[in-house]
């Protein structure tokens, strides 16, 4: 059918819109045609994009990685998830904290004390010494002004609202941060709090006979012109990427190209397998690090190395969760990202508590 470029408050539940890679899903519906991997780390959390098929749902705010994809819009505007989380922010910053009321009432009060006690010293001195009366009963109001209470104290909290906002800390109460000073158990989340919310490759399995280097150069090449996150870090991983040719990509699966006329595949295990066939050495390209993705490089005639990748935590979580521990808070982990992946931050950071696979609602509930 004919195309047409809308702004998207002009949208509606039931059209449908063609989504490129690299746009974002401009409303929450289904995929009808398109296969292509979605990164919604900005409402789950998941350090890895997701694959999305016909028949799926999709989410507004989200990420639109390898293909094109076209969508039917179920939720607009104010109906979508992403609206729904703006609203508990904005909620959370009218919401006036307990101190700030307190501090609005010990304000009034402060004032009709300040205005009597600036009408005893203006009587004071204009029985002592009536030239100055005007400009010492001046200086008492500017001086007593209680707009350190009435204006101080919210400015403060906005701040600190807005900027831990920024970094990714959602306070969905006006109270919140009174709270936190009295809090006795905290939960973090795992995907850019406790960890870097960047994968890493960690560890490689290379088959015998095979130079790593090497292989780290042609996982890098193959992966140049992707934009996935595990591409980006296996780019990372290869300092000196080499040119192939024939490049073609698989969402869902891995990417394909052919160097010096031999053909190589990366990615799942069974992608890399339909290759190499005989060759495919599955005792040995298995994954042998917990909670690691495991990504698989392999030619026609066989496997050649397995690359581990994780998403590291940082240097200072471990630190913060065990101050924290001794000071007789607890600590939880509610995390978007998979289950192993999970098990394994919370196994090295010691955290008892832990949940995987949380959505942001279910986080907040």
């Amino acid at each position: 059918g004919q195309q047409e470029v809308v702004a998207v408050a002009e949208l509606e539940p039931g059209d449908q819109v063609l989504v490129k890679p690299g746009e974002t899903v401009p409303a929450d519906g289904t995929v009808l045609e398109g296969v292509s991997h979605v990164n919604e780390a900005l409402l789950t959390g998941e350090s890895l994009p997701r694959l999305k098929q016909p028949g799926d749902a999709v989410v507004g705010g989200t990420l639109n990685m390898d293909s094109p994809l076209r969508l039917r819009l179920e939720r607009v505007g104010a109906d979508t998830v992403l609206a729904g989380i703006t609203r508990l922010l904005d909620r959370a910053q009218a919401e006036k904290p307990a101190l700030a009321r307190l501090a609005d009432r010990v304000a009034s009060w402060f004032v009709l004390f300040i205005l009597l006690l600036a009408a005893a010293v203006y009587g004071w001195w204009h029985f002592h010494d009536p030239e100055q009366a005007f400009w010492i009963t001046l200086s008492v109001l500017v001086v007593t002004c209680p707009c350190a209470l009435s204006l101080a104290t919210p400015a403060a909290i906005t701040v600190a609202t807005g900027r831990l906002t920024a970094l990714g800390v959602l306070t969905t109460r006006g109270h919140a941060l009174e709270t936190l000073a009295r809090a006795d158990q905290l939960v973090f989340d795992k995907t850019g709090t406790l960890t870097r919310g960047e994968l890493v490759v960690t560890a490689i399995k290379v088959a015998e006979g095979q130079d790593a280097l090497q292989l780290r150069n042609l996982a890098a090449g193959l992966e140049q012109a992707s934009e996935h996150p595990l591409a980006r870090a296996l780019l990372a991983f290869g300092p000196e990427p080499v040119k192939l040719s024939a490049l073609v990509s698989q969402p869902g699966q891995g990417v394909e190209g052919e160097y010096q006329g031999q053909a190589l595949r990366l990615g799942t295990r069974d992608f890399v397998a339909a290759l190499a066939g005989a060759g495919m050495d599955v005792s040995a390209a298995e994954s042998a690090v917990p909670g690691a993705t495991a990504v698989f490089l392999g030619s026609r005639q066989q496997w050649l190395a397995t690359f581990y990748l994780q998403d590291r935590a940082r240097e200072e979580a471990g630190a913060v969760v065990r101050e924290l521990q001794q000071l007789g808070v607890g600590v939880h982990l509610l995390s978007g990202d998979n289950e192993a992946a999970v098990v394994q931050l919370a196994q090295a950071l010691d955290i008892p508590s832990f949940h995987a696979r949380q959505l942001p609602d279910t986080k907040l509930a």
